[in-house]
């Protein structure tokens, strides 16, 4: 699964947080029967994508690296 980028508006400021993602994986299960008349059927899934990097950018927040109110942070 491809998860696209999330740019998130703080306090007036737009885009001034970033997420970029890693690809991810989607697994499902369907099971059903038919009943003729009508049919049963039950759903199971599960999605998984990490945060590859975080990028704030916005006047206020603080910076370990330049001072400038940008800061990159990877998991």
């Amino acid at each position: 699964m491809l998860v696209e980028d999330v740019d998130t508006d703080l306090a007036g400021t737009e885009n001034a947080l970033t997420t970029d993602h890693d690809a991810g994986y989607d697994v499902d299960g369907i099971v059903g029967y038919d009943f003729g008349g009508f049919r049963l059927e039950a759903e199971v899934g599960y999605k998984s994508a990490s945060a590859n990097d975080v990028v704030a950018s916005a006047p206020g927040i603080p910076s370990n690296l330049n001072g400038a109110g940008t800061f990159t942070g990877s998991t």
